[in-house]
């Protein structure tokens, strides 16, 4: 005969019911919401940091290389179509053209004007390029070519003043050819962005980029030239400030944002400071044109007065 043999209530439980099992994963799903939560601004914040680190190391490694070739070398954005950029890109200058021989020499035509009687320019030489005439420090952009040999260049000046030559006097010129892409690009972490709206050049008044942007650092050091859209290739004199930030603000939200960055290149030493962003401005009012402008006159203050990324 058989035996029986009992076990004790609790113990003859099978499982949960299913009323308890969604109680359970429903506390679960609570909990994991709250840590996502929690978690993603920090995550976020964290990786726009990094990005604006590593924007401060690239371009502080143009520099170097500059300093180290010898030739000009920088940095450009490379924007979507809403002028935010996620990439930069190294670039370098080549070799400039100063004439076929040593002894070439150009003919002052006009003030805005110059012949070259030189044909070895054809494919390297093209209208954009920058001019310096009689080895001066002053840069003239070449705006129009017409012929071939002789070739008359319209020029215009990047800094508001022509060539003060008389007629037929023959200059030396060496021709600073458009930069060209070198090896070496940065992509930053998501979600950051570079907005070229927000990134402007000078304190006050500003002059903004909306789109692409490069500069380029001399083999001394100093940030030699920059490119905008309303600018176009020029000797800046005053520093250029680029802004980190999250990709989906607007600019009248980015530039309030604690979590978003500066980085600004002084445009007499070249030194690249990176800093966090103040946030809004007292009594700035978001819809308001005015305050947008103050706002961004008011963080290139802020900016300068603090330490780098690397100093914290």
């Amino acid at each position: 005969m058989r035996s029986r043999s009992y076990l004790p209530a609790a113990a003859s439980r099978g499982a949960f019911t299913l009323i308890e099992l969604l109680v359970i994963v429903g506390i679960m799903l609570m909990l994991t919401m709250i840590t996502v939560r929690a978690v993603v601004p920090n995550t976020e914040a964290r990786r726009i940091r990094e990005s604006a680190r590593m924007v401060d190391q690239f371009i502080h490694g143009a520099r170097a290389r500059a300093i180290e070739t010898g030739r000009p070398f920088g940095v450009q954005l490379v924007p979507r179509a809403d002028g935010k950029a996620f990439v930069l890109e190294y670039i370098q200058v080549p070799e400039p053209y100063a004439g076929d021989t040593l002894s070439s020499r150009a003919r002052v035509i006009a003030n805005n004007q110059i012949e070259v009687d030189d044909t070895g320019w054809r494919g390297l030489v093209q209208v954009g390029d920058t001019v310096m005439l009689n080895h001066s420090s002053r840069m003239f952009r070449i705006d129009n070519i017409v012929g071939f040999a002789p070739a008359r260049w319209e020029l215009i000046s990047t800094d508001g003043g022509y060539p003060e030559y008389l007629p037929n006097t023959e200059v030396a010129y060496k021709v600073l050819r458009a930069p060209e892409k070198a090896g070496g690009e940065l992509e930053l972490l998501e979600p950051a962005v570079i907005d070229t709206y927000v990134s402007t050049v000078g304190d006050d008044p500003l002059t903004f980029s909306s789109g692409s942007i490069a500069l380029l650092f001399s083999p001394g050091g100093t940030l030699m030239s920059a490119y905008t859209p309303t600018t176009g290739w020029h000797r800046p004199n005053e520093p250029l400030y680029l802004h980190v930030g999250k990709v989906e603000n607007t600019p009248q939200q980015s530039i309030v944002d604690f979590d978003s960055y500066w980085i600004s290149i002084n445009h007499q030493t070249g030194l690249v400071v990176a800093a966090e962003s103040a946030g809004p401005a007292p009594g700035y009012d978001p819809e308001s044109a005015a305050d947008f402008r103050k706002h961004l006159i008011y963080s290139r203050y802020l900016v300068r007065s603090k330490n780098t990324l690397g100093s914290r």
